[in-house]
């Protein structure tokens, strides 16, 4: 545009030169872009890519399943075991009296015919809260060997729901996917 108007080369270097600092000034103070700070302050933080920030926004609350196996602490350990093998789970999610999650059962082996469930609990490895996001449990999942994990409430430990390794991932490539057609305007 400074060509056009003034037909002068040396305005229009120097006009690209000024452009060039005041751009890195401009991302050293802003980040990407003004915008970016606007959301930033809004509660979205896209310094880490529009797809942390919607995985950020997806709780794992909402994949959660409802037809898992539980158990009571106090209950037969036959009962519990039987219940675990009519269903497709291997593990079941165990509990006290008031639904506070203490711990996993898993299925096998024969105790006695007094056992309760109490005598096999085996502590939770990970939990998530009904705040975790997709984006922290994808990071949590690391290393992790199991089929589900317990989502508890926060403040009293009460088991609210149990979300499966499938549903995170599955809902993380949703979201992957999502976003490379918007990018490659697909849609």
């Amino acid at each position: 545009i400074v060509f056009e108007l003034t037909r002068n080369y040396d305005i229009t270097i120097a006009t690209m030169v000024a452009v060039v600092f005041s751009n890195l000034i401009a991302h050293r103070l802003f980040g990407r872009s003004l915008f970016d700070v606007q959301l930033r302050a809004r509660g979205v933080d896209l310094s880490a890519g529009r797809d942390r920030a919607r995985l950020d926004a997806i709780p794992v609350l909402s994949l959660g399943v409802a037809d898992f196996v539980s158990a009571r602490i106090d209950e037969p350990l036959e009962t519990a075991i039987d219940r675990l093998r009519a269903s497709s789970w291997r593990v079941a999610f165990v509990t006290d009296a008031d639904g506070i999650f203490l711990g996993t059962l898993q299925g096998g082996g024969a105790d006695a015919p007094e056992a309760r469930v109490a005598d096999r609990l085996h502590s939770p490895v990970l939990s998530f809260d009904e705040r975790t996001s997709v984006a922290e449990a994808m990071q949590a999942l690391r290393g992790f060997v199991g089929d589900a994990v317990p989502v508890v409430e926060r403040a009293t430990g009460r088991l609210l729901a149990v979300v499966t390794e499938a549903a995170i991932i599955e809902a993380y490539l949703d979201v992957s996917g999502t976003l490379r057609e918007e990018e490659n305007a697909t849609l």
